[in-house]
């Protein structure tokens, strides 16, 4: 598949989420009972999302995956305490939109990736998928929508 990259400013967004460390085979099992959790707590509240699902993969390293299920909110209110309700700030990211099974993400990363080093950018945060279109559509896989986003900054770059 071919990925179209850009760039954009994404604005600070509010978030509830849940986050957790977990390993390569727990990720979708966390991901998806975290969004049970969010969803029927926010319902209960009578708290609609204000925006996409996503999810924010902090760290991926030999001890496991530090990720982090958010639901974007319009504004604070009292959450039940296993829930983190925070701001995720402003950034410039890369982003491109991977069409098909969550299985076949990893081509958009690599794509994504390959594009920022090559236009002299950098990585300066972590990571995150935007759920455009999943499972909740009752579409097949192959019309998931997903956009992936990592912040960037232009390398700084000292001639010698």
């Amino acid at each position: 598949m071919a990925y179209e990259i850009i760039t954009r400013d994404v604005p600070v967004q509010r978030v509830v989420s849940l986050r957790g460390l977990v390993t390569r085979a727990g990720l979708s099992g966390f991901i998806g009972s975290s969004y049970d959790s969010l969803f029927a707590a926010l319902g209960s509240l009578g708290i609609p999302p204000a925006g996409d699902p996503l999810v924010i993969y902090h760290e991926w390293s030999p001890s496991g995956i530090d990720v982090e299920v958010c639901l974007p909110v319009d504004t604070e209110r009292p959450i039940p305490p296993e829930f983190e309700d925070r701001v995720v700030p402003a950034a410039t990211v890369a982003q491109t939109l991977h069409v098909g099974p969550y299985d076949e993400l990893m081509g958009a990363y690599r794509a994504l990736e390959s594009w920022i080093g090559e236009r002299g950018y950098e990585e300066v945060g972590p990571s995150r998928e935007r759920y455009i279109v999943g499972p909740e559509s009752n579409l097949p896989e192959a019309d998931y929508w997903t956009l992936i986003e990592t912040p960037v900054a232009k390398s700084l770059v000292i001639a010698t």
